[in-house]
């Protein structure tokens, strides 16, 4: 992918504090304001999707009557969806043209090699991995009316002991070297229950506010802290104070 990487803007003291203030009070509204939807809604979708009777037990026309929901929304939808996916049939995934004053025929040796490099890039589970991405988007689009893919730049840095000679012997001295494995976007779907804008917009690209809800453990925290992920204090700061304690998770299982 091409080399591209995000430059951090330093707004100054007063500003960031502002800004952070902004960003804290508007996600606590959204939050409240979205609430019914994401925990009863959603779960409501999910319900009819999956064909569970709404009771446990059916009196009408009576007792212990049967109480069996026809999988409509699951066929049709997931009929939808496969109609839909068919899309990476196609080849070339996507296409280039060429543009200018050229002879005919002149680039196409080019042109192809671009095809191919996109479609590649699209498909391979290393880099975009749009197949599995897309298919969840479009299920939660086909089955909850819309859905939402992340594209955050992800920068992945391995250390590997490393040889310093041409051959790997034991004359050869060796030494610590970090290896970059991951450099670009790296598309993910976030679910509807996790997600948070302004909704009065009609379209989300006009609302200026948009927030991803992640539930990370403890764990997940302290690997964050070692990998620079973000500021140690912040971090620390968050792990000081949990939502849950260790005996409401294990309750959970």
């Amino acid at each position: 992918m091409p080399a591209i990487r995000p430059i951090k803007i330093n707004f100054g003291k007063d500003a960031t504090e502002e800004m952070w203030k902004w960003v804290e009070e508007t996600t606590e509204y959204w939050y409240a304001r979205t609430k019914r939807f994401r925990e009863e809604k959603l779960k409501e979708f999910a319900r009819l999707y999956k064909g569970t009777p709404a009771k446990d037990f059916c009196d009408i026309p009576w007792p212990g009557a049967s109480n069996i929901e026809i999988q409509i929304i699951a066929s049709n939808s997931d009929n939808l969806l496969a109609r839909v996916m068919s899309m990476y049939l196609t080849d070339p995934l996507w296409t280039a043209k060429i543009y200018g004053d050229i002879a005919a025929g002149a680039g196409d040796d080019q042109r192809s090699a671009v095809e191919k490099f996109l479609g590649n890039m699209a498909l391979d589970p290393a880099e975009l991995d749009f197949y599995r991405v897309e298919e969840a988007w479009f299920s939660s689009t086909i089955r909850n009316g819309t859905g939402i893919i992340k594209f955050p730049w992800l920068y992945n840095v391995e250390t590997q002991y490393v040889s310093t000679g041409e051959s790997d012997t034991a004359a050869n001295k060796y030494e610590m070297k970090d290896v970059i494995r991951f450099d670009g976007p790296w598309p993910e779907n976030v679910p509807l229950n996790k997600f948070l804008t302004d909704i009065s917009y009609q379209k989300l690209e006009d609302s200026k506010f948009k927030c991803h809800i992640m539930t990370c453990s403890r764990k997940t925290l302290e690997d964050k802290k070692a990998l620079k992920f973000f500021k140690d204090e912040d971090l620390d700061a968050i792990i000081a104070q949990p939502d849950r304690s260790q005996a409401d998770v294990l309750q959970n299982y």
